[in-house]
């Protein structure tokens, strides 16, 4: 199935779906394919027959699933769209779950191309977000061409594919390259493999075939999170939140993050929640501080929103005095953390 320039595999997922008896079928999307639910829900009833049921929430990735929800209702199965699975998660799931990937149209290979004059030293580790890495193969032959040594490996078993890079693991990235190409939008994922590998990352965008590399972005964020980091440093009283998504669930260390705080002398308080925002945590106003295990990406990209410093594990170390300023990582959830 084509949609707004990605190949859903609808058909090859249905395929695994049809004779399973499933009666009831929930359908989760990510926000930019949830308007062709009518289709998608069409074509999955004709089908398998069964009945369908639309998730309305928010899906920001394969760590975000609804399968304990569906389930409540009586759901016996669900697809869930645009993302692929994190293995080490099967033995989590409630109900049998369906991963439909949707894979980009655009040809990736005139950035890439436009990359190459960017890229320094000779072995290149290759990246790239999941609706790319069924081209990676175009991205390697370029680069051979140009007298590089690319290079993809695999991940820990929050992985999925060779070279696949997501907004909280960059364990496919190979640590003896020179540099890295990272094939995608954004500069989340490739700002992530510049702070934890502190080698050049080149981005290669196949949707507007531009090409720029992450230095200045890495020096801007930097100068933000330490920011936050002096910002927290008199705290006090800290929030520990831990998501009760099990994708994102780290509570191991959130007790161990409580635990170091008090051990400094200061409070600290567990607070379990499943969608993160400012509006969740107005009632919460007396803490000085919070502190995310959950995705990464509460910390970063949402920290403007939040009234009180908003930190990662890594940054509360620094606040504790337990971590060096230059040692700064962004933070990781790796297949063995949940």
């Amino acid at each position: 199935m084509e949609l707004m320039g990605y190949h859903l595999d609808i058909e090859g997922a249905l395929e695994e779906v049809k004779g399973k008896g499933h009666r009831l079928i929930g359908l989760q999307f990510p926000d930019g394919l949830r308007d062709f639910y009518g289709p998608v829900s069409e074509a999955v009833e004709k089908a398998t027959g069964a009945a369908t049921v639309i998730s309305a929430d928010p899906s920001y990735g394969a760590c975000d699933l609804v399968d304990d929800e569906m389930a409540k209702v009586n759901v016996d199965a669900l697809m869930h769209f645009g993302h692929t699975r994190m293995p080490h998660m099967a033995r989590f799931e409630r109900i049998p779950l369906y991963f439909v990937r949707a894979e980009s149209n655009h040809d990736v290979r005139p950035a890439v191309e436009a990359a190459v004059r960017q890229l320094p030293g000779k072995r290149i580790g290759v990246i790239a977000t999941t609706q790319h890495l069924h081209k990676i193969e175009h991205a390697l032959e370029i680069l051979r061409r140009h007298g590089f040594d690319p290079q993809v490996q695999g991940g820990d078993a929050r992985i999925s594919a060779p070279g696949q890079v997501v907004g909280c693991n960059y364990s496919a990235a190979d640590k003896d390259a020179d540099a890295y190409l990272y094939i995608g939008s954004g500069n989340f994922h490739p700002l992530g493999l510049a702070l934890n590998t502190e080698k050049p990352i080149v981005c290669a965008d196949p949707y507007n075939n531009e090409v720029h590399t992450m230095e200045a972005e890495r020096r801007r964020f930097l100068k933000q999170r330490y920011g936050a980091v002096a910002a927290a440093r008199e705290a006090q009283t800290f929030g520990v939140l831990a998501s009760s998504k099990q994708g994102q669930l780290r509570w191991n260390m959130a007790k161990a993050l409580k635990a170091r705080i008090e051990k400094k002398g200061r409070k600290a308080y567990l607070i379990l929640l499943r969608q993160f925002s400012p509006d969740y945590l107005v009632n919460f106003r007396h803490l000085d501080a919070f502190v995310s295990t959950a995705c990464p990406r509460v910390a970063i990209d949402d920290y403007g929103r939040y009234p009180k410093p908003m930190l990662t594990p890594i940054e509360l170390e620094m606040v504790l005095g337990d971590r060096p300023l230059d040692q700064y990582r962004l933070d990781e959830i790796h297949g063995s953390s949940i």
